[in-house]
């Protein structure tokens, strides 16, 4: 039964690779199948085809060859390049630099509203320490970045080991190298994520570990750098509790310690965060977070989407039912569901599901079959091929000479604010020109509201448009992009101050 279960998966095997690399060289639409029915039809053969074995034991080496690909890809957008990548650069440069003019102090009471409620200490306690190291903005920004990267990739090797081997953790940082899922993490400047997932990986170990103050430390931590993160780490740890009852001390213990000492991260900040939790609950309106969504995720995943299933059915046919698998149900759950910022949580799933394929790849080459290995090399050559185009292609928002636009605003009145036209340049408007920013439902000046902007953008009447700007105190200069189209050349009220090529900035003078 088993020879037949073998033959089978082989054959699909060689059929899903083909297609697979047929559709990422574009000679077949990979939206013209159902990958994803294949993927697990292939993962379900696999479980009956393969048997464990561990006497292959891959070279160290290739551990160096990932992280040297991780290091290129993150530096290829940079070699004609200076603006950092993102589109939430504005905003950490912003909140970056105001814990730094606030040092020796932690600030609290005298940041903005939006930041208190949606942006923890953890992260700009880090940048802080940096600053006084000697770090500018942009070597935060890019720089550290990049090693925050680096070290991602070896959280993941780490926490791969612990729960599975050292084929599956070097195999791991391979896949993890050529994903473009945490390749496009890295062009959204998703800074907050990726520091978290580094310290939930290491929380994860040191429970595999049953390390228990590092684990403390590690998870409260977390907490105080990402409160998504976070939660996503405590359920996983509650029904982890659930499941091991038998270590109930230890671990009720760890929970209430890393509870309470994440508490006072957060113990002022308590009624921002509330209100910012419970306006979305009202509006109906919880967000989906900026990402991709799970439909294009699935076809991006292809590659190593089958072998994250068999992993996946290979730890449950083992009924090891460890915090990681715990933590890749919940993931999956709240991606597929929808349930809160789903998007956002793709980028935690792709990691879980990295891990996952990676022990299914494992057990696929240790059969020692050279189909097999074939079309794992395929398949990982597939995925490079992708992530180099993405690396090649990617671009910041705003170029050179638009950012010394924005940034020029900052000779400007020191009192005056600047009008943001547009959610794309809202948050480079806010980093770079040293002024206060009004933007469209963002940060702390917008007294106008979705239905008010939406009347603005039509707006020809003076007298409507001196009511309008009436709740607003001058100066206040309006920023239009090359990527936007230009709402204000032809109202009353405005005189242009500055333009180049597409680029202007008007000065409301009624």
């Amino acid at each position: 039964m088993r020879n037949i279960f073998n033959h089978a998966f082989i054959t699909l095997l060689i059929i899903y690779t083909a297609l697979i690399t047929l559709s990422y060289f574009k000679v077949i639409s990979k939206y013209s199948l159902h990958f994803e029915i294949f993927a697990v039809i292939l993962a379900l053969f696999g479980i009956f085809a393969l048997k464990e074995k561990k006497d292959l034991k891959l070279s160290p080496y290739l551990i160096f060859i990932a992280l040297f690909l991780i290091l290129i890809l993150r530096i290829m957008p940079y070699a004609d390049n200076t603006v950092p990548l993102g589109y939430d650069t504005g905003i950490y440069k912003y909140i970056a630099e105001t814990y730094r003019d606030n040092l020796p102090n932690i600030p609290e009471y005298g940041l903005d509203n939006w930041i208190r409620s949606g942006h923890e200490h953890g992260l700009f306690i880090l940048t802080d320490i940096l600053y006084i190291f000697g770090f500018t903005t942009n070597n935060i920004l890019i720089h550290f970045l990049i090693f925050l990267e680096l070290l991602l990739g070896l959280a993941i090797y780490a926490a791969a080991k612990k729960f599975f081997n050292k084929n599956t953790a070097i195999i791991s940082v391979i896949i993890y190298a050529v994903s473009v899922i945490q390749f496009k993490t890295f062009w959204y400047m998703y800074y907050k994520n990726i520091t978290a997932l580094i310290l939930l990986l290491a929380a994860l170990y040191c429970l595999k570990d049953k390390k228990y103050i590092p684990l403390i430390i590690t998870a409260s931590f977390m907490a105080a750098v990402h409160r998504p993160t976070f939660l996503i780490f405590a359920l996983s740890y509650g029904i982890y509790f659930l499941i091991n009852l038998k270590q109930w001390k230890s671990l009720l213990t760890s929970g209430i310690a890393f509870t309470l000492l994440a508490f006072p991260f957060y113990m002022n900040r308590l009624q921002a965060i509330i209100g910012s939790m419970i306006e979305p609950l009202i509006e109906a309106n919880i967000g989906s977070g900026t990402f991709i969504t799970f439909f294009q995720y699935q076809f991006l995943i292809l590659a190593y989407l089958p072998f994250a299933l068999f992993g996946f059915f290979y730890l449950i046919k083992k009924k090891n039912y460890n915090i990681l698998s715990i933590w890749f149900i919940i993931n999956f759950i709240i991606v597929y569901f929808k349930i809160i910022f789903y998007n956002r949580f793709i980028i935690h799933l792709d990691i879980a599901m990295i891990i996952m394929a990676s022990a299914g790849i494992a057990l696929l080459i240790e059969d020692k079959k050279l189909i097999n290995s074939a079309a794992v090399i395929f398949l990982v050559a597939s995925s490079f091929f992708i992530v180099i185009n993405e690396a090649a292609n990617a671009e910041p928002l705003v170029n050179e000479r638009e950012l010394n636009i924005i940034e020029s605003l900052s000779k400007t009145e020191k009192e005056a604010y600047v009008m943001s036209t547009t959610s794309y340049y809202s948050p480079w408007l806010l980093g770079y020109s040293q002024r206060k920013t009004i933007a469209p439902g963002l940060f702390d000046y917008d007294q106008w509201g979705e239905a008010v902007w939406r009347g603005f953008y039509n707006l020809t009447d003076k007298t409507e448009i001196i009511n309008l700007f009436s709740n607003y105190t001058k100066p206040i200069y309006l920023f239009v992009g090359e990527h936007q189209f230009d709402y204000i050349e032809s109202k009353p009220c405005f005189e242009l101050y500055r333009e180049e090529n597409k680029t202007r900035i008007y000065k409301y003078v009624c």
